[in-house]
C-alpha cells in the first residue's frame, strides 16, 4: 500500500479525498439554495457526523504541515458550499460580497458548530436554532 501512495502521509491523505469528500459532497448537495433552515440542518446533519474528526484533523495539521492540502481543500469546498446556498442573497450585496460571504462562512463552520454544541452543551436541534438566528440576522 504504501508503494502504491508513497509513504505513510500519502495513504492517509488518499482517504479523505476519496472516501470523505465525496460522501460530505453528496449529503450538503441536499440543501435548498437560499432556504435558510434547510442549509443549516444540512450543515449540522454533516457536522453531527464528521464535526469531531475535523475538528482533530484541524488540531493534528498545526504539528503536521503535510496535512495542509486536506486542510485547504475543506476550506475551499466549505466556502464555495457556502456561495452557492446563497448566491442570491450575495449577489444582492454588491458591494459587500466578500465581506458577506465571509461572514457566512464563519457562521456555518465547524467551529461555531463545535462550540455550540460541545462548549454550549446545546442540543442538536438548539444549535439548528442558533445558527438559523445568526444566519437571519446576517440577512436583515
Amino acid at each position: 500500500m504504501v508503494n502504491h501512495f508513497g509513504s505513510k502521509i500519502g495513504l492517509y491523505l488518499a482517504g479523505p479525498a476519496e472516501r470523505f469528500a465525496p460522501t460530505v459532497r453528496a449529503e450538503r448537495s441536499v440543501a435548498v439554495p437560499g432556504d435558510v433552515e434547510s442549509i443549516v440542518r444540512t450543515v449540522v446533519k454533516d457536522y453531527e457526523r464528521t464535526g469531531e474528526g475535523t475538528w482533530r484533523l484541524l488540531a493534528l495539521a498545526e504539528r503536521m504541515p503535510e496535512l495542509l492540502p486536506i486542510i485547504e481543500d475543506g476550506h475551499r469546498f466549505h466556502r464555495d458550499w457556502v456561495e452557492t446556498v446563497f448566491a442570491a442573497a450575495i449577489a444582492s450585496r454588491p458591494h459587500e460580497q466578500d465581506r458577506f460571504g465571509d461572514l457566512l462562512v464563519v457562521v456555518l463552520n465547524v467551529g461555531t458548530w463545535r462550540s455550540l454544541r460541545r462548549e454550549q452543551g446545546l442540543s442538536r436541534e438548539a444549535t439548528v436554532d442558533y445558527l438559523v438566528t445568526l444566519v437571519n440576522a446576517l440577512l436583515r
